[in-house]
């Protein structure tokens, strides 16, 4: 079974990824945090055929790509490299309703 998300390397990768697709969800988490693992964790379980890209940046080893992030985790959805929603915290229906709404919104587009 794959990963239901990406883990970011780089500041260049997190850049290639937002060029290369239209919507991107990014996961701004970090190891110690016990709901961000319940986060990959619901990703790994229910999103590994996810038709969007959904990325992580861990907040401890990439601080430059964190910036105005203050809580853990913090899920940001972009479109088209724009903001389009912010969320923070692990509130797993929520979540599954951003992603859903997502997938809706590209095929009424198409």
């Amino acid at each position: 079974m794959g990963k239901g998300y990406q883990e970011i390397k780089n500041e260049e990768e997190y850049k290639k990824i937002q060029e290369d697709h239209e919507y991107v969800f990014v996961i701004y988490s970090a190891k110690w945090c016990k709901p961000c693992k319940s986060f990959k964790e619901m990703l790994n379980k229910d999103y590994t055929d996810y038709p969007h890209p959904i990325i992580v940046v861990d907040v401890d080893e990439l601080e430059e790509l964190a910036i105005g992030i203050s809580g853990l985790p913090t899920m940001v959805g972009l479109r088209h490299k724009e903001e389009f929603i912010r969320t923070e915290g692990f509130n797993q229906q929520k979540l599954e309703k951003i992603f859903l709404d997502a997938i809706q919104k590209k095929d009424d587009e198409q």
